[in-house]
C-alpha cells in the first residue's frame, strides 16, 4: 500500500541521515531486503566513534610535518590506542605500545573524538592529562586537527 510504503521509505531515509550525522553510512548493499524495510537507526557506540576518529588519522597524516619518530599512547577509560609516526608512515593500533611512548595522554573517549573530528582544543578544559604538552600539540600539528576540513 502507498501509505505503508511511504512510511517505510521515510524510516529508511531518516536512518540514513542519522547515520550520516554520526559519521557513518547506511550501506544497503550489506543489508538483506527485510532489514532494509525494517531499518532502524542504531547509534554508533562510543567505542565505534573512537575507532572511527583514530581511523581518520591515516588520511589526515602529513609526513612532511614529522621532525622525528614519535609514539603517543592514549588511555581513554577502558580503551587504549597507540599512534606512531615517522617520516614515512603513520600506524594506529589498539592497545599499549610495544615499548615506551614519547607522550601519554589520558582523557575521555568523547574528548578525543571532539579533538579529532571537530578541531577542539582541550587545554583549558582540565579534562585532559598528558606527560608532554608540546608533544600533544605536535599530535595536533602532524594530523592537521585544527585545520578546517581536516
Amino acid at each position: 500500500r502507498g501509505a505503508q510504503a511511504a512510511r517505510k521509505v521515510t524510516t529508511l531515509a531518516r536512518t540514513a541521515v542519522e547515520r550520516l550525522g554520526q559519521g557513518g553510512v547506511l550501506d544497503l548493499a550489506e543489508m538483506q531486503p527485510e532489514a532494509i524495510v525494517e531499518a532502524q537507526a542504531r547509534p554508533l557506540s562510543v567505542e565505534e566513534l573512537t575507532g572511527k576518529a583514530f581511523a581518520s588519522l591515516d588520511r589526515r597524516f602529513d609526513p612532511t610535518r614529522v621532525e622525528r619518530p614519535i609514539t603517543w599512547y592514549f588511555s581513554l577509560g577502558e580503551q587504549r590506542y597507540t599512534v606512531q609516526v615517522d617520516h614515512v608512515a603513520c600506524a594506529v593500533k589498539p592497545g599499549r605500545p610495544a615499548g615506551s611512548a614519547d607522550c601519554v595522554v589520558k582523557t575521555s573517549p568523547e574528548l578525543l573524538i571532539r579533538m579529532v573530528e571537530h578541531a577542539y582544543i582541550p587545554f583549558m578544559s582540565g579534562r585532559i592529562k598528558t606527560s608532554d604538552i608540546p608533544l600533544l600539540v605536535e599530535f595536533s600539528r602532524v594530523f592537521g586537527l585544527s585545520e578546517v576540513g581536516g
